[in-house]
């Protein structure tokens, strides 16, 4: 059982259709439902998330399908029965088929979606038919069949007789008294000229009708009265053998009518994510993961992202497998109803198998969400607001159970204060019992209360400015919320005499004790905010200490490097030595060769620390990082490997082959437009050898680091693709990379890599 209108699931469905265009996609997403089994939702997911990754890196063969939805809506009636545009939407739908099979053909990587395009039918002989028979506007083409064609020929003649003799009339001798107007009409299958009414003085004729003015006479002159009555057999022969093929289509239509129906029903289902896959392939969007506890990272209220988009302010929240309970806590107005909303319809929005705007989430997958939020107060149920709440936790008692969730807004208001959260209190703890998890907002110290003691229950504030009287719409873990009537008072303009008043009232009522208590749960929120201050500080220095960790790795890595590369030239040089010894008997000969051995053995150790390119093959396409250039393996011979290196061809040790293999990208159509933002900081490369290229990032990125700074964008040009690669290969290597990629066309394609930290 779920409640839909409570947390505005329905309000959600509407705005999501009027970011899609197709109808069938508006009555597929009228017909949504949350559902229960796990394997259904996972699907839903798959296929949208292929829809998402489809849209992006292709252009789709689509057209208004309007008239497509028309018929659709026609043929689920047994009974239907199709006349000459339906045929022709039909056509229209089935050439729609047809590409959209073509393209799948071509495209293996969406196996998800292959299951509803492979099983549509195509009616190859039917669509052929069709073709032949109609034109886009319906009309029966000449070529139809014989008949028609023969029909047609005759009309033809037929038609331009009786235009002959009509123009003789109208362009006689004495026409211009009795010609109203020198055109000819068809009417009723019958050529007629317009005359005024002194025609009989001149003409021989029938009168076959009269203007409403009684101005205009249509006259069908004596001299093709036998050839009309003709072209009127002959249309009359034309629209029967025109019923004949609708009737013979229709035979075969209803004989296959259900087969048709599960092409649209399939088409029906694609089209519905592709829609939803174009909207969301341009929205931050995340897919939660079904778990035993719900974590929502970074996520929005969708129906508040809708309206306000960048103005939206996401929540994190979370209720782990051990707790049963979350309890948020703070000022009117501060948001504590939209949160627990924003719970309740993420819930029902991911069990549809759809994306939630945000960061990350994860998931329970409830069998029911019951929700008592609102006031249903109803005079003709003669219901107050109170009785309308117990009606509501009477509900809740009656459907809840284990893989429930359970949300409650402001649960026992509207009566005597302590008498409604001793009520509240007993029917949460009831729910806890049964194995709910429940999420519910409150001003009631005993509720707030039951998360000081309870291991089960965790608290939550809504975050509030209260200097400057202002929500700030996020929640604080772990801390209890003040309710700060008298500041919300005054911020909505209640005398400040009045406010007055209230307070010594207060300290009149309430004594020092329960003063202090509240004071304390005041100390209590303000600590835990400076703890998840901490916290967060302790993560930051944990990171600043695996970047400078990770930095002396790398400087240890150059070191041997350096070290690796003076060795290589003491070898030369030892070499070149060892060639003039054998000129000259001055130079010791043993001390030259301890050296080289000592320097080869060197090489050898530090050779051995190398990660080497796997799996070579002739054609693989090696990037030697020391030299920034590019080798391709033309044949490998055991220990050695033969390469192209600027149109050289070199022997080389597969061992001094150091170095990554480039894989090659396949280049994407990408429907995703943007600019490079120019708030994001960039670093310009352009020119740069790739050992310099190297050290301005590592100094860039420190900076990026320190700067706390997420994504920026680097500018390498295009040119022979060298820098970039070279680029690419120091990124891929970094701990400190979490992605990068090339920008788009309209970011600057290939010249530019945007990298995320």
């Amino acid at each position: 059982m779920f409640d839909y209108d409570s947390v505005e699931f329905n309000t959600y469905i509407e705005i999501v259709k009027e970011r899609v265009n197709s109808l069938f996609s508006k009555e597929m997403l009228d017909g949504l439902n949350a559902e229960n089994k796990l394997e259904t939702i996972l699907q839903r997911q798959n296929l949208l998330s292929e829809a998402i990754a489809l849209v992006k890196n292709n252009t789709l063969p689509f057209y208004n399908d309007e008239p497509i939805y028309a018929v659709y809506a026609k043929i689920t009636e047994p009974s239907c029965f199709l006349v000459n545009i339906d045929f022709t939407a039909i056509r229209y739908f089935l050439k729609l088929v047809k590409a959209l099979k073509n393209l799948f053909n071509q495209k293996n990587n969406y196996p998800a979606l292959s299951t509803l395009v492979d099983p549509m039918n195509t009616f190859d002989d039917f669509y052929n038919d069709l073709e032949r028979i109609f034109d886009d506007d319906g009309y029966v083409k000449d070529n139809a069949n014989d008949k028609i064609y023969s029909i047609r020929r005759q009309l033809y003649q037929l038609r331009k007789g009786i235009i002959n003799t009509l123009n003789k009339v109208i362009y006689s001798t004495n026409s211009k008294y009795f010609i109203n107007d020198n055109i000819i009409t068809e009417r009723y299958n019958r050529y007629l000229i317009l005359c005024k009414s002194n025609f009989r003085n001149y003409i021989e004729g029938l009168v076959q009708d009269v203007s409403v003015s009684g101005q205009t006479y249509y006259v069908e002159p004596l001299s093709v009265v036998e050839l009309n009555n003709k072209y009127r057999e002959l249309k009359i022969e034309e629209e029967e053998e025109i019923r004949k093929i609708v009737d013979e289509l229709n035979v075969y239509f209803k004989d296959n009518r259900m087969s048709f129906l599960n092409t649209f029903n399939l088409y029906k289902q694609f089209i519905y994510y592709i829609d939803l896959g174009m909207y969301f392939s341009s929205q931050p969007v995340c897919f939660p993961t079904f778990s035993n506890k719900i974590l929502l990272k970074n996520i929005h209220h969708p129906i508040i992202y809708f309206n306000k988009d960048k103005g939206s302010i996401p929540i994190d929240f979370k209720m782990d497998d051990n707790i049963s309970l979350a309890i948020i806590t703070g000022p009117n107005a501060g948001g504590k109803t939209a949160a627990v909303k924003l719970v309740g319809l993420n819930c029902l929005i991911a069990k549809c198998g759809l994306p939630l705007f945000g960061e990350y989430a994860e998931m329970i997958n409830f069998d029911n969400l019951l929700c008592d939020i609102g006031d249903n107060q109803s005079i003709l149920m003669d219901l107050s607001s109170f009785t309308a709440h117990i009606s509501n936790l009477k509900n809740i008692l009656q459907y809840s159970g284990i893989n429930t969730l359970v949300i409650m807004d402001e649960p026992g208001s509207n009566t005597e204060p302590k008498k409604g959260a001793a009520l509240s209190l007993s029917i949460i703890r009831e729910l806890m019992d049964r194995g709910c998890k429940v999420v519910v907002s409150s001003h009631y110290d005993e509720i707030k209360n039951e998360g000081l003691f309870n291991e089960n229950v965790t608290l939550y504030a809504v975050d509030f400015d209260y200097e400057a009287n202002i929500p700030k719409y996020r929640l604080v873990e772990g801390a209890l919320g003040d309710s700060s009537p008298f500041i919300i008072a005054k911020k909505y303009g209640l005398p400040e005499y009045i406010l007055r008043k209230a307070e010594n009232i207060y300290d009149e009522i309430y004594s020092e004790r329960e003063k202090s208590l509240d004071e304390v749960k005041g100390m209590q929120a303000s600590l835990l905010k400076k703890l998840k201050f901490a916290d967060e500080l302790i993560s930051n220095m944990k990171r600043l200490y695996d970047y400078i960790n990770n930095k002396w790795e790398t400087f240890d890595k150059y070191i041997k490097e350096r070290e690796e590369k003076i060795l290589l030239e003491a070898q030369y040089y030892l070499n070149k030595a060892k060639y003039l010894n054998k000129k000259s008997k001055k130079i010791n000969k043993n001390d030259i060769e301890k050296t080289a051995q000592f320097v080869e053995e060197r090489i050898d150790k530090l050779k051995e620390t190398h990660e080497y390119p796997k799996n070579l093959d002739i054609g693989d396409k090696i990037f030697m990082a020391k030299i920034g250039k590019v080798a391709e393996i033309i044949e490998l011979k055991g220990d050695k490997v033969l390469i192209n290196l600027d149109n050289k061809k070199i022997n080389i040790d597969k061992r001094d082959l150091l170095g990554e293999k480039i894989k090659e990208e396949k280049r994407e159509i990408r429907v995703v437009k943007g600019e490079l933002s120019k708030e994001v900081p960039e670093i310009n490369i352009i020119g740069k050898s790739i050992d310099e290229a190297y050290e301005l990032l590592d100094n860039f990125i420190d900076k990026m680091i320190l700067g706390n700074v997420d994504r920026f964008y680097i500018i390498h040009g295009r040119g022979t693709g060298a820098l970039r690669k070279g680029v690419h290969n120091y990124l891929k290597r970094s701990k400190f990379i979490k992605n990068f990629k090339l920008a788009s066309v309209d970011e600057g394609g290939s010249a530019i890599t945007i990298v995320e930290i």
